[in-house]
């Protein structure tokens, strides 16, 4: 299996005295039997397989959609042009 993100060093956790074998170790036992029991559990059923998934009705606004438990509170604050829009593109997304 390899790793999610090979460039990642761990000689930061390593020097914190985490083992880090040990928690590679464990995460990979996790996500196999986490895998074993999505894989052996039946498929769902066609006809509510996207219950819950849509939006059904009215959508109901997220408020000012600051999300500040995000980690992008200060990005997106920095990127809200005046008129208090929301969040202008950075460059490239506005061409998407």
């Amino acid at each position: 299996m390899a790793q999610a993100r090979p460039d990642r060093p761990s000689g930061g956790a390593a020097a914190l005295g985490v083992d880090v074998d040990a928690l590679r170790a464990e995460a990979k036992t996790e996500i196999d039997a986490a895998t074993e029991e999505a894989l052996a559990a039946p498929m769902p059923d066609p006809s509510t397989a996207t219950d819950g998934v849509f939006c059904e009705g009215e959508a109901e606004p997220l408020g000012d959609g600051q999300a500040p438990w995000s980690g992008f509170a200060g990005k997106a604050a920095a990127a809200t042009p005046p008129d208090g829009r929301g969040p202008t593109p950075t460059s490239g997304e506005a061409s998407r």
